[in-house]
């Protein structure tokens, strides 16, 4: 089980740092709106960061701090994901 959420923590890791680096190759494409994505991106920074810290809670053993990080990782990652096509639609 220990093994299962160390695997779960580096993919996440990983996985977040494949995000970033997609958002700074969209960063360049909105040149001139950098203050309207700035919301957009921070929502992605922050949802990044805590599907990260989340498993990297429940790895350590504190699964009420991984349940709430995890939530409200995903209350900021929905509306930030689901923008981000939108923006890049009107922008094309």
């Amino acid at each position: 089980d220990a093994f299962s959420n160390w695997r779960v923590v580096h993919a996440g890791g990983t996985a977040g740092a494949v995000q970033l680096l997609a958002l700074s190759f969209v960063w360049t494409r909105l040149r001139g709106h950098e203050n309207a994505f700035a919301f957009l991106a921070g929502g992605i920074i922050f949802s990044t960061w805590a599907f990260f810290i989340g498993p990297l809670a429940r790895a350590v053993g504190l699964p009420r701090l991984a349940r709430r990080v995890n939530r409200a990782g995903a209350l900021v990652a929905v509306p930030s994901y689901m923008a981000l096509p939108l923006i890049l639609w009107c922008r094309a």
